[in-house]
């Protein structure tokens, strides 16, 4: 540490005293230099200061989270007089404090849907043929990038198809760091291979090609990537060899050292074709410096791909099977690897066929590249099979990178290195919308504290504390592990909070019956909890076991429902067990617990039922008609909708990035698009999504991004033209352009005769009305227009008469659809008929919008990935009959809570379906015309989740209340139903009141959402009275007569 500070301090004494012998003239400029180099040098001791003091601010911050809980828990257990509970105070005190130091020093991170992110668009190369024969779409990158930027699910970051040539990412909210790094993750594409080095003892006939190749007039073929020579039985041409560039290590000064090069090699100038023969000195690095003297950049190396007119095997990242980092030999960092087992058979074949030369002892080499390029290219000293390394002057930046990219695996074809939009958005929901979900979420947690104090009184007090610490930990969690909240995370939050309370009321319903049987206040608690314990566990354990079936199957979004659900069930079980059971033993050993506890339920039912139990079995068949009919009647709704009835995360659209002249919320934009996409040509809703749009060039709220239902490009254009006209303060930017004729060209004498006589250039400059130079088109654009522009001006031009490229870009090809704001053109006419061509075209494109970007959008679940979610819902639906099979012993218990499942699903969905055509007659019940959505699944998926809850709750009581008797009975089923009649009404009411206030003052954003919850919980409700006991009961009495039956049989 000392000598960082004294560093910078003697390297200024040092210059000051040449300074003092130089003339006044070079001190001032010398005097400068000083204070630069010591401000630089004195601003990084500063950075490596601040990061020595974080660390250390971080090492004491663990310290004290781990240390001071267990004093504390010792000290407070001594002071309550409760030496037992020190471990247990000590846990709580730990997870109280961890919290409170993540929520204070952490940050939570907000969905794209809440929060925005940036959007970006990549266009793909579809030149590529993939592995079915056909050649790639943007679909067929959905899954390997998703796999690469968000392998473990938690990023909620959106990838889908824009057209069939590009591909739409959005990021959530995070620091542009990291926005390059997905770029970067994004744009390799991750081809591993591993080729043979071209030496002279094997392949002196591909070598003599190859030099031959490079001394070919034609520039085309003297770059060539690929060597050809004749096939010596067909006599074709074929390709024996490949050109590949050695990759170089990134050095802040320039140009790092070549991997993979061995002098021998035969080599050539990557941009010139020319075979290379460097004179080396045998000092270190001395091939960079004789580089460096010609000032040649990129190396490439020849390959060979066969041995005496023999092909090698090919190896390839796909006979990979798991790559890891590890410390190499010289104490640097490689990358590991272990083969398939038909990876490792094929890399046996090529190294055997690859051995060092007995006689001579010479050593073959093998090249390892990624993406085409060599990484490095070791000796081959003995057969490898199935584990290898690759070695090279990596950080541990770069390694991870690299084992990240294998294991995820490679792109099915090229991308652009450089996305042709990138945009940061706002969040979908609008600012209004999101505070209104805001408070509606608040006052509904006020309300089931409320009603749980009310209820409860004081056990509900602890219920409110636990809640709070339930809360403040899932969140503390998600910060954590820098899970990103969204609308689907919100659903997980729901669901796990409201089985915490669940749990809690659970709780205090065994407490009342253990009071009801005058047992102490400490046997009560004690009593209670262990009581409820089972119950507790099954049904958070078959929660958590759909949630984890559909982390591991689910879709990206179905992924953030599963974590968050995952972290707020486990969490639950300790403040709603763990903790609240402490709290009641403290207050019980210091006598300030007070069990007393209203009875509205059991008070009601006395006075309409009497002191006995209900007798629900009497209204089963009425059940099953009234769930009949509603089941039968949302599958017709729903087969009659179609794909209407599904939204733009399914059903794709149209997205278009628009600017406007005047700033304008955009609370207010969305309303006026909401108005110009009202209803199709049907009547039917168009959905819309606006986001507003960050970009360097425009004001702040005068971009944005639409993405609606309509696929029709030109209803889309027409209705935003319409809609932003002025009339509501503000219109669309339109165009403008330039241009500047230059002196025209005369053609080659030697040209064909259908060449044109002469030809004009012309730069084209492209603007916007309000003066921004980010209006930018793309060549398929600019054709268009001028052969409109010559048509109009009486000229003929076909596409290929047009020659043009952009000013700015070297790289660009003609058939990208980058878009750029200054162009070269040259046109076949003479320079009256171009200026005559360019004002028709200038008239033309100033009556156009300026859009950004516009393009079709598919749907955001893929075929394939919807295909997951089902399975992944059916397995867990399978996987949580099995557990219900195993904790009651019968089949019987887990059937039935699926029929219970499937039922209310289907109600739920087919509700959804019927909104159609009820939206209007019954919009005073703010009935809209749902769609399913992202957000709607999320919803069902909570649905299933309270379902499960309330029907494990009914038939744990049949359990307990049947006890060892072989037979269940209709008596057996009423008991127990009515005795948790408490539980299931207050847990139900508390939530469907939460969720009402939602659907009432939530918003647009949620409003969908809260529909499906509220519908949910109370068709969940009804079936785990009405349907999973009858059916369990009606299953029970079928293995009861067969049993029967078999006996009498035998």
């Amino acid at each position: 540490m000392l000598e960082t500070f004294i560093q910078p301090l003697v390297a200024s004494l040092n210059l000051f005293d040449s300074m003092q012998s130089l003339g006044a003239g070079w001190s001032v400029v010398l005097a400068q230099t000083v204070l630069a180099q010591t401000s630089a040098q004195a601003a990084e001791v500063a950075e490596v200061a601040a990061n020595n003091w974080k660390g250390f601010y971080d090492v004491g911050l663990f310290l004290f989270a781990v240390i001071v809980p267990f004093v504390l828990g010792k000290f407070f257990s001594s002071r309550l007089k409760m030496p037992s509970h020190a471990m247990a105070f000590s846990w709580i005190l730990l997870a109280m404090i961890a919290t409170g130091i993540v929520l204070a020093t952490g940050q939570l991170k907000l969905g794209p849907d809440i929060k925005g992110g940036t959007n970006l668009i990549y266009q793909i190369d579809q030149t590529t043929v993939g592995n079915s024969g056909y050649r790639v779409t943007a679909k067929d990158f959905i899954a390997p990038i998703l796999n690469r930027i968000n392998p473990s699910g938690m990023n909620e970051s959106v990838v889908r198809p824009a057209g069939d040539d590009k591909l739409e990412i959005i990021i959530a909210d995070v620091d542009p760091a990291e926005i390059e790094e997905v770029k970067r993750k994004i744009t390799n594409a991750g081809i591993l291979q591993f080729r043979i080095v071209a030496n002279l003892n094997d392949h002196e006939e591909l070598i003599k090609a190859a030099k031959a190749q490079a001394e070919n007039p034609s520039m085309d073929l003297r770059l060539s990537r690929e060597v050809k020579l004749a096939n010596k039985t067909s006599g074709e041409l074929e390709t024996v060899g490949l050109w590949r560039t050695l990759g170089r290590t990134a050095e802040q000064s320039g140009a790092g050292e070549v991997q993979g090069y061995v002098p021998g090699d035969t080599i050539r100038n990557a941009r010139t074709g020319e075979i290379l023969n460097p004179i080396l000195t045998g000092r270190p690095n001395d091939f960079e410096v004789w580089l460096d003297g010609q000032k040649i950049r990129d190396v490439d190396v020849l390959l060979s791909l066969q041995k005496n007119s023999v092909p090698y095997v090919e190896v390839n990242g796909s006979d990979l099977s798991r790559a890891k980092v590890e410390i190499s030999k010289n104490g640097g960092y490689q990358v590991s690897f272990v083969m398939t087992t038909a990876g490792a058979e094929k890399m046996l074949k090529m190294t055997i066929a690859n051995q060092p030369d007995v006689n001579t002892g010479f050593k073959r080499r093998m090249a390892i590249l990624l993406d085409g390029i060599v990484l490095s290219a070791p000796s081959l000293n003995s057969p490898i099979r199935s584990e290898g390394q690759i070695e090279g002057n990596f950080s541990l930046k770069d390694v991870e990178f690299l084992v990240q990219i294998l294991n995820s695996g490679s792109l099915p074809g090229a991308i652009s290195k450089q996305p042709i939009s990138e945009n940061v958005v706002g969040a979908t929901m609008g600012a209004d919308a999101i505070t209104k979900g805001r408070m509606a979420s608040l006052f509904g947690l006020i309300s089931t504290v409320v009603c749980v104090l009310a209820y409860y009184r004081f056990s509900g007090l602890i219920a409110t504390i636990a809640l709070i610490l339930n809360l403040a930990m899932i969140l503390a969690s998600m910060m954590l592990f820098r899970q990103p909240l969204t609308l689907a995370g919100l659903a997980g939050l729901v669901l796990s909070v409201g089985m915490s309370v669940d749990a809690n009321v659970l709780v205090f319903e065994r407490i009342r019956e253990e009071k009801e049987k005058n047992a102490t206040n400490r046997m009560a608690i004690r009593n209670g909890f262990d009581r409820a314990w089972t119950t507790i566990f099954d049904s958070n354990l078959t929660t958590l076991i759909s949630a984890l079936v559909l982390y591991y199957v689910g879709t990206e979004q179905v992924k953030g429902f599963a974590i968050t659900l995952i972290i707020g069930l486990a969490i639950s079980m300790f403040t709603a067990v763990f903790f609240a059971h402490n709290l009641f033993e403290i207050a019980e050993r210091w006598g300030f617990a007070n069990l007393g506890m209203s009875d509205w339920v059991n008070s009601t039912k006395r006075s309409f039922f009497g002191l006995g139990d209900i007798d629900f079995l009497s209204y089963r068949n009425l059940a099953y008609l009234v769930s009949g009919c509603l089941i039968a009647i949302g599958l017709l709704a729903t087969v009659l909708r179609g794909r209407e009835f599904l939204d733009i995360d399914f059903n794709g659209g149209t997205s278009v990035v628009f600017s406007l002249d005047k700033t304008m919320e955009p609370d207010r934009v969305r309303e006026i698009a909401q108005k110009a996409f009202d209803a199709d040509e049907r009547g039917l809703p168009i959905q819309t999504s606006l986001t507003n749009v960050e970009m360097r060039e425009f004001d702040k709220n005068t971009v944005f991004k639409l993405d609606v239902s309509l696929k029709d490009e030109g209803q889309v254009r027409d209705r935003l033209l319409k809609g932003f006209n002025g009339e509501n303060g503000a219109k669309l930017v339109t165009y403008d352009m330039k241009s500047a004729v230059q002196d025209p060209v005369g053609g080659s004498p030697s040209a064909p005769s259908l060449a044109p006589a002469e030809s004009t250039a012309v730069k084209l400059t492209f603007l916007d009305t309000i003066g921004s130079s980010s209006a930018r088109l793309n060549a398929t654009q600019i054709i268009e227009s001028l052969v409109a522009a010559s048509q109009a001006a009486g000229r003929n031009l076909v596409d290929s008469q047009v020659e043009l490229e952009p000013a700015t870009d070297a790289n660009w090809t003609r058939t990208s659809e980058v878009g750029f704001s200054e162009w070269n053109v040259k046109l076949p006419y003479d320079a009256a008929t171009t200026g005559l061509v360019l004002d028709q075209m200038r008239t033309a494109i100033q009556t156009k919008p300026v859009f950004q970007s516009f393009s079709k959008i598919e749907s955001r679940v893929a075929g394939e990935m919807q295909q997951k979610a089902i399975l992944g819902l059916i397995l867990s639906l399978l996987f949580i009959t099995i557990y219900i099979w195993f904790r009651f012993n019968k089949v019987s218990y887990g059937v039935a809570a699926v029929v219970a499942v499937v039922h209310d699903v289907l109600i739920t969905v087919g509700l959804l379906a019927i909104s159609h055509w009820l939206f209007r007659p019954l919009g005073f019940l703010l009935i809209d015309d749902f769609k399913i959505s992202l957000t709607i699944v999320a919803a069902i998926l909570t649905v299933i989740g309270y379902s499960l809850n309330d029907t494990i709750v009914v038939f744990d009581r049949i359990r307990e209340v049947k006890g060892k008797s072989p037979n269940l009975t209709e008596k057996m089923i009423n008991a127990s139903v009515t005795q948790t009649l408490s539980r299931t009404l207050l847990t139900s009411s508390t939530t469907i009141i939460a969720i009402l206030l939602m659907y009432i003052w939530g918003g647009e954003g949620i409003h969908g959402f809260a529909f499906c919850l509220l519908i949910g919980i109370v068709v969940g409700t009804f079936s785990s009275i009405f349907i999973a006991s009858p059916i369990l009961l009606w299953l029970a009495q079928r293995e009861q007569a067969a049993r029967a039956a078999s006996k009498v049989t035998s």
